[in-house]
């Protein structure tokens, strides 16, 4: 398993955050403990105000 704690504070140090980690067996509502595939959904605040809905 890749070492998640590194990664994560790698990509906050870029301005990334941690929004939510996804498991297909999170997906179908079983949670078994161990998983091998994972998404994690990451966000950061846009730089350029163009692309913001509220400006």
């Amino acid at each position: 398993m890749p070492n998640l704690v590194g990664i994560l504070n790698k990509e906050g140090q870029k301005g990334w955050m941690l929004v939510q980690v996804l498991t297909p067996e999170i997906a179908q509502g079983v949670w078994t403990g161990k998983t091998g595939n994972m998404v994690a959904i990451l966000q950061r605040e846009c730089a350029n105000k163009a692309f913001k809905a509220d400006s």
